[in-house]
């Protein structure tokens, strides 16, 4: 590899680190201050509240959705990385700029679906560092990748506790806990804005290692295949010779059908007339129209499970951090430091996990039973919100609990943000790396919007469906007890025609 491109590989994958940064912040920060945006500074109440809340929490993730789809299918088409991003940081500028200011709850709802372009950044950089690092490299960098986004969702409530107080006004905006950070991450992604021009390349543009390595196999394969075939060759020639017949005679290698494979054409393998069948064959690359990329990940068992379970544990993430704020003001009659400092506790905890996996990648074996308790953990979690339900006020039980389900989510980020991303890109080949990521990740969203949009509904119920969501989650271990043997050892999927 060129030294040149292994510099700019390690340039461009710290700003990843840093732009995963500075998602998370911005992901941390509007959980915790939305609600007390809309009832606090906007003075939204009763049903308009609850609307407001859950639409302008939902309509992030649409958007995040759809640029998803859409962009990245054009990435991975012109790998044009640089430009990616410098349109990127322009609309989470221009989203969180609309965020910050404080006249009306559709300004909120506005700059929150600019913003969510910025949603399609995420599988364009899993699909850059996949392309970019051998396959043992690979989870130590998508772990530092994931604990970046952990540190950035640490760092959102402190920086939430900085404008605590804060009532001052910016060009006449009148600025306060509730819209500070919102003016915070405009500057923020200013700065990213700067680091794009200067220390971002077109990496698989350049150079794509992952296809390079995939060819290279291919070749290998073939280069194989033919030595056998010519061994095999030689060996007939010497036992007929040894039996009288001309050894010069021309003669067919028809291969062994017993094992049920299909026969191979017969090739004659003294005719000098043969370099199309002689020479290795022409590495295959992947169909790359989109019904045949679709029609595949979707006839696949493991690959359609991962979607399902992206979509059901983003579903259940979102809606406990969605209930946080209800549960904490509507029931416990705690305030804005306690809820600061939940989020604060969830971020410290999933960067512990990350930080494990990347000093000390786990086993395959030891990453699924992870993944099993991460199911397990979805179920204690409900367990715990089903409590609450109750109103029970004992303090230090309810302490206790909310240190629990800080480790609990914590191992259930883990499956969403590394198991099933590792996964599933072992799965697909690179050509489809951003697109597939960007389908998963989709799912993820959906899950995520469809939480957003409910949350105000479900907490009302917050009981029955605790009950309910715990049987699914059951279903859905069972479902990964099921596949075991094809997610502890994931092999690439069929994409591929002859060319």
């Amino acid at each position: 590899m060129d030294k040149n491109w292994l510099q700019n590989r390690r340039q461009t994958t710290s700003t990843f680190i840093l732009m995963n940064i500075s998602l998370g912040i911005e992901q941390s920060i509007t959980f915790a201050s939305l609600f007390i945006y809309l009832k606090d500074v906007l003075h939204v109440s009763g049903n308009r509240l609850t609307t407001f809340y859950s639409a302008i929490s939902g309509i992030y993730f649409l958007s995040q959705i759809i640029s998803s789809l859409a962009l990245t299918r054009i990435f991975d088409k012109y790998r044009r990385l640089k430009l990616t991003f410098f349109i990127v940081n322009t609309f989470t500028i221009v989203g969180n700029a609309l965020y910050t200011l404080p006249y009306s709850p559709w300004c909120l709802l506005a700059g929150r679906l600019i913003s969510g372009v910025a949603g399609c950044i995420k599988p364009i950089m899993v699909s850059e560092l996949t392309r970019s690092f051998p396959k043992d490299e690979l989870l130590p960098q998508i772990s530092r990748f994931a604990f970046a986004f952990s540190v950035g969702f640490t760092l959102g409530p402190f920086v939430n506790f900085v404008f605590l107080k804060a009532d001052f006004q910016f060009l006449g905006i009148p600025i306060t806990y509730a819209n500070g950070a919102g003016l915070l991450i405009t500057f923020l992604f200013i700065l990213m804005q700067i680091l794009t021009v200067f220390f971002v390349t077109d990496l698989s543009r350049e150079f794509d290692l992952k296809k390079s390595h995939k060819e290279s196999q291919i070749l290998e394969k073939e280069r194989l295949l033919e030595t056998q075939s010519l061994n095999e060759k030689e060996k007939i020639d010497l036992d007929l010779g040894n039996s009288g017949f001309d050894s010069k005679e021309e003669l067919t290698l028809i291969e062994d059908t017993s094992d049920g494979q299909p026969c191979q054409p017969t090739l004659d393998l003294d005719n000098e007339n043969h370099d199309d069948v002689s020479a290795p064959m022409l590495p295959r690359e992947p169909d790359k129209s989109i019904q045949n990329s679709l029609w595949t990940l979707f006839t696949s068992i493991d690959v359609v499970l991962i979607f399902i379970f992206s979509f059901f544990v983003f579903f259940e993430l979102i809606t406990y951090d969605s209930w946080i704020p209800m549960l904490c003001t509507e029931i416990l009659h705690w305030g804005i430091v306690e809820i600061n400092l939940i989020f604060l506790g969830n971020g410290i905890a999933v960067g512990i996990i990350y930080l494990a996996c990347y000093f000390r990648p786990p086993a395959k074996e030891q990453f699924y039973t992870l993944a099993v308790y991460s199911f397990v953990a979805g179920v204690c979690l409900y367990a715990v919100f089903l409590y609450f339900s109750l109103g029970i006020e004992i303090t230090w039980l309810n302490v206790l609990l909310w240190f629990v389900y800080i480790f609990l989510v914590a191992v259930m980020i883990v499956l969403e943000r590394l198991f099933l991303m590792n996964t599933l890109v072992q799965m697909v080949p690179s050509e489809i790396q951003a697109f597939t990521e960007g389908i998963r990740l989709s799912f993820s969203r959906t899950g995520a919007a469809i939480g957003l949009f409910t949350a105000a509904f479900s907490f009302g119920i917050l009981f029955y469906f605790c009950a309910v969501c715990m049987l699914v989650t059951m279903v859905l271990l069972a479902l990964l007890i099921w596949r075991k043997k094809h997610f502890q050892n994931p092999k690439m999927i069929n994409f591929y025609k002859i060319v």
